[in-house]
């Protein structure tokens, strides 16, 4: 398994990590990513927010939890 490292030299391997599990898992979470791979959630949300803006990542609302703003990513 591969984790995540909060050093700032590590930002293009931090997103390498993200987008692998993004890719292998399919639907997951960035709580779910936060988990596997040790970054915070905040740090996956950044990671991920330029992507799914440009339309590289797809979210969509977990529709088996209600609680607004629980979002997984579908794919890459």
């Amino acid at each position: 398994m591969l984790f995540g490292t909060n050093l700032q030299y590590a930002n293009s391997y931090n997103n390498r990590i993200v987008f692998e599990i993004i890719r292998l898992q399919g639907p997951v979470s960035r709580m779910d990513i936060s988990k596997q791979t040790h970054l915070t959630v905040q740090t996956v949300t950044n990671i991920t927010n330029k992507p799914a803006k440009s339309g590289l990542i797809l979210e969509h609302l977990n529709e088996l939890i209600y609680d607004p703003g629980r979002y997984r990513f579908q794919s890459i």
